[in-house]
């Protein structure tokens, strides 16, 4: 199974942005760099599982819920 990170990636900007975060405070909530966090939300990088987890968790959502379209 392929993971396709655009869709991550556009999941986790759409969940920033409902909740009136900018990527700087995500990334603080998160405990990662502002530049990570863009990296990510424009799949330009591929993120660690930790990584996905930490996002997740600042945005109050499950881990499910951004790869629902890599689950079988």
């Amino acid at each position: 199974m392929q993971i396709d990170y655009n869709s991550l990636g556009s999941r986790i900007q759409e969940a920033r942005k409902n909740q009136g975060l900018t990527q700087e405070q995500l990334a603080e909530r998160a405990d990662l760099s502002t530049t990570h966090i863009s990296n990510i939300e424009n799949a330009k990088k591929i993120p660690s599982l930790k990584a996905i987890v930490s996002i997740a968790n600042a945005l109050s959502i499950t881990v499910d819920a951004l790869l629902c379209d890599n689950l079988n």
